[in-house]
């Protein structure tokens, strides 16, 4: 009698096996894949901020070594520095460059000109400034990540007033509609619609969490900055102090906010205050 050959197959058990090792593959997987692709945003976006400081460069070089001034009104919806990309988009040229890409800031059409998402936001500390005045640009913050800012950034805020760098400044408080974002770090305010991609910096009393798009940093626990020097680096928002200019070189000021000098790396020798790699005082 001829043996019957038995029918290969798999049983259930042996079914449920093979989708359980597939399943625990892939929860180990796809958060490494999202990683990767946030990483690669990340480095995108600290492509952008390297070009923009060659494009602070190449003003700063034209203008007498002065850094842009954008408004110089100090209204509620303006400091300083307001409106700083339509004096640099000469040398940008490109909208796609002022905008993160983790950033899901819209464009606003409107009838005669479109306001384009700006992801970073200006230190108001630099604006008219002299870059002689930067006693350590290698640490000291010229950009900062930002969210839901839309400008008409082919705007050169011309008016009748001049600015300190030689150039007209539109001083009729630019509202955060219209106009590209500054602050020195200590204003946040949630009901402005403007929110930090940084997590909350050293030196500000009054933390406003709702100011924040992700208290942890929008690029894996931290941001971008952009420094005077012009090169771009990743740091966590609690390694920079945010703050008024320091009074002088080397030196704490605990007046308006803790402002910490940039001429060395602050080492937290003041009692109580920590160390910080960058910080939005000039001296």
């Amino acid at each position: 009698m001829k043996s019957m050959r038995t029918q290969g197959g798999f049983t259930l058990i042996e079914l449920l096996v093979v989708i359980a090792i597939i399943a625990i593959l892939a929860a180990i997987l796809f958060p490494v894949f999202a990683k990767v692709r946030e990483k690669a945003r990340q480095t995108s976006c600290l492509s952008n901020e390297k070009q923009i400081g060659l494009a602070f460069a190449q003003y700063y070089e034209d203008y007498d070594e002065k850094w842009p001034s954008g408004a110089t009104s100090t209204g509620t919806n303006a400091v300083a520095g307001f409106g700083w990309v339509g004096t640099i988009y000469p040398y940008v040229k490109s909208t796609g460059l002022l905008k993160c890409p983790d950033d899901s800031t819209t464009a606003i059409v409107g009838a005669t000109y479109t306001e384009y998402p700006v992801s970073y936001g200006f230190n108001s500390n630099a604006a008219g400034q002299s870059d002689a005045t930067f006693t350590a640009p290698a640490s000291t913050v010229a950009l900062f990540e930002v969210q839901g800012v839309t400008a008409n950034v082919t705007a050169s805020w011309v008016n009748t007033n001049t600015a300190s760098d030689g150039t007209t400044a539109n001083v009729s408080a630019p509202t955060v509609t219209n106009a590209s974002y500054a602050d020195n770090g200590l204003n946040l305010d949630a009901a402005t619609g403007v929110t930090y991609a940084t997590s909350d910096f050293i030196g500000r009393s009054t933390p406003d969490l709702g100011a924040f798009t992700n208290q942890n940093g929008l690029h894996t626990g931290g941001s971008n900055f952009l420094l005077a020097d012009g090169h771009a680096k990743w740091f966590r928002g609690n390694s920079v102090s945010a703050g008024l200019t320091a009074t002088t070189a080397n030196s704490y000021q605990g007046t308006g906010g803790a402002n910490y000098a940039s001429s060395t790396d602050y080492s937290g020798s003041v009692t109580g205050e920590p160390a910080t790699a960058a910080t939005f005082s000039l001296l």
